[in-house]
């Protein structure tokens, strides 16, 4: 794992313990995670709403990433109801309108490499990528 990736992971943890400080009694249930990468965030999630969380819904094209994931929480105990897709529109499809409502969703980061001539393209494709994220999980409702 790359250090740039450890560090992501680190500070999503810190951003999970902290909103648990600054928003007391909030504790989800039901959790997206669009871009999952390893699944990290669900032990974070377990780390400090064990008890509340039912179901997570996994997003994460990377079929490396979705195996790293699953042999990262192989063997756990007491883990919500873990669903897990290659893309928004998957998900969409899978799952009636009513399960389309979340507690909780996490978008951390989109990784790429390049020279900054690339940020325009990155930018604009992160742009729609939220746009469909958003059309697909509410204005479809």
């Amino acid at each position: 794992m790359s250090h740039t990736t450890i560090k992501s992971e680190q500070n999503l943890k810190s951003s999970i313990r902290k909103m648990n400080i600054r928003i007391p009694g909030f504790s989800p249930s039901k959790v997206l995670d669009f871009g999952a990468g390893t699944s990290s965030s669900l032990l974070a999630l377990q780390e400090v709403w064990p008890k509340s969380l039912e179901k997570v819904n996994l997003i994460e094209p990377s079929q490396s990433m979705q195996r790293a994931g699953r042999s990262l929480i192989q063997g756990l105990k007491n883990l919500p109801l873990i669903h897990s897709y290659d893309n928004i529109q998957s998900l969409s499809k899978s799952i009636s309108k009513s399960e389309r409502e979340h507690d909780l969703v996490i978008a951390v980061s989109l990784f790429f490499q390049g020279s900054n001539q690339n940020f325009t393209f990155v930018y604009d494709s992160c742009i729609q990528i939220l746009a469909n994220f958003f059309f697909h999980t509410i204005f479809n409702l």
